[in-house]
């Protein structure tokens, strides 16, 4: 199994219950800006001052946002800077850039746009792009399950999987050009204020040129143009293995991740956290599993592929479709062989799920099929077909309706059934201490025993009656017939016992009367 570990400085990152880890090490290098301008090909002069109205959005375990004012264009935009302890680490500018230019190479709407990447000469390396004003997708499933104010009627199911299916658009555009994402969860799903869905935080992107299937037969360019010098520092013993660095969201991470059965991500792998943030989409929850388990505990649950599946989870002001558990659980399935192969059929069935067409992963019978067909194309069966499918739908229903009918009456008369057994046990057992005091008749121990047998004796009644009243009412028996029978007969042999044993004639007279009705 893999092994997971937080930066090495141990620097305090913010409260996060789904804080991406970072894993491996830090060189000591430090690099001058102009050194890294070289590298990069661009020129001197950056300075952050030169953007104004700065205010920080997010911090991170490595990075940070910052909102500014661009002056030149006149327009807002958010700039990513490293956070101080890492502006010199030279394993840490490479992923800064790697991500810079992924983000900026994968032209696509859900994706956010990088507009320039530069060094300041104060902070180190940066760039800056697309301001949305909107929340990202965790605040919103945070808020959903606070029932803040208008949120519920404004975030619809419907409205999340339209917010969904655009994470899984933006993810499929940067499969085709070989990128992969590998730290996907809600808090990296930004939504704008006019229905913007932006994938952010490409920081752990991989990028793997011979998957790159872009139009143009060029592959993107992610590198830098040379090496910066190598750490000449010795490895500490607890690094992981080369070639099985992994990193993300423990929460969000693919099982075979965390086990080592793979060496590195694979589409299946950005398939999985799809899958994860749909689980948190259909129960509001932060994640499919419980952030606050210890480490051990946490890659136990996720290796095993044990969470509570999703209509369990589900608030009850949200109830969930069979068709949208069935592509969560196929897109979280534990065996990668039953999980969705790529984003592309991920979205196949969240589509026909809406445009209601039968759903890959939930196909259990023909009349599913037929349902899904007629709700597209009501007016195209003939009325020979309509007549058809009216009577067997009617005969159908009342079989179906009465087999359900007789088995809830059953059910309760069973549950009354054995609540009035207890009643005439007790009963049995007052009786008898009642005739061991016979001789004391004055006794207040035994006038309450006779109150108590009179209360057990009227609730045995009511159980009993009730289980025969809900007999007496289920329309269809079916294969129940010998449990009914069963239970008939030990009510009236039971009840007759009991009276008789008690020498209760009037109350016997009364039974028998009642079940000759």
């Amino acid at each position: 199994m893999a092994e997971f570990r937080e930066d090495p400085l141990n620097t305090p990152v913010p409260p996060d219950d789904e804080a991406t880890l970072i894993y491996g090490t830090c060189s000591e290098n430090r690099l001058s800006p102009e050194k890294l301008r070289e590298m990069l090909g661009i020129p001197s002069g950056d300075r952050i001052q030169d953007y104004g109205e700065l205010s920080t959005i997010g911090i991170g375990g490595v990075g940070a946002v910052f909102a500014a004012h661009e002056p030149g264009l006149n327009r807002d935009v958010a700039l990513k800077l490293l956070r101080p302890q890492y502006r010199n680490k030279t394993e840490r500018i490479e992923a800064f850039i790697r991500e810079a230019r992924a983000t900026a190479q994968i032209d696509h709407p859900n994706i956010v746009p990088v507009h320039r990447l530069g060094v300041f000469d104060d902070v180190g390396v940066y760039f800056s792009m697309k301001r949305v004003e909107g929340e990202t997708l965790r605040m919103i499933l945070v808020k959903l399950a606070e029932d803040r104010s208008g949120y519920r009627r404004k975030y619809s199911l419907r409205r999340l999987i339209e917010i969904f299916i655009g994470a899984c658009n933006g993810v499929a555009f940067a499969h085709r050009h070989g990128i992969l994402h590998c730290d996907l969860k809600p808090g990296n799903l930004m939504v704008g204020d006019y229905g913007e869905v932006l994938v952010m935080d490409w920081g752990m992107a991989r990028y793997h040129c011979e998957r790159d299937q872009g139009r143009s037969g060029t592959k993107l360019d992610l590198e830098l143009n040379g090496e910066l010098e190598a750490s000449k520092s010795v490895p500490p013993p607890e690094s992981p293995p080369e070639g099985h660095v992994v990193g993300g969201t423990p929460v969000f991470m693919a099982p075979e991740l965390l086990t080592g059965e793979v060496p590195e991500a694979t589409e299946q792998s950005d398939v999985y956290g799809l899958g994860a943030i749909l689980y948190s989409i259909l129960t509001w929850r932060n994640a499919p599993f419980d952030a606050k388990l210890s480490q051990e505990e946490l890659c136990r649950e996720v290796a095993l592929g044990r969470f509570v599946p999703p209509r369990k989870a589900a608030p009850a002001a949200q109830p969930l479709p069979l068709e949208l558990e069935a592509i969560c659980l196929k897109a979280m399935a534990r065996d990668r062989s039953r999980r969705y192969r790529s984003v592309a059929e991920l979205l196949e069935d969240v589509r026909n799920y809406l445009d209601g067409y039968p759903v890959a992963a939930y196909s259990p019978t023909p009349i599913y099929r037929l349902s899904k067909l007629i709700r597209r194309h009501p007016l195209v069966p003939s009325v020979l077909m309509a007549a058809i499918l009216t009577w067997f739908g009617f005969y159908a229903f009342q079989l179906i309706s009465n087999l359900s009918q007789s088995t809830s009456l059953i059910n309760l008369a069973e549950f009354n059934y054995a609540q009035a057994r207890e009643y005439n046990l007790l009963a049995q057992r007052t009786t008898r201490q009642i005739r061991q005091n016979q001789r004391q008749p004055q006794n207040r121990h035994n006038r309450s025993l006779e109150r108590e047998l009179l209360r057990q004796l009227a609730e045995m009644e009511n159980g009993y009656n009730s289980a025969l009243e809900f007999i007496s009412r289920a329309p269809e028996l079916g294969m129940r017939a010998p449990q009914v029978q069963r239970m008939t007969r030990d009510i009236f042999r039971s009840t007759l016992e009991l009276y008789l044993h008690g020498r209760d004639y009037f109350a016997l007279r009364r039974v028998l009367r009642q079940f000759r009705g």
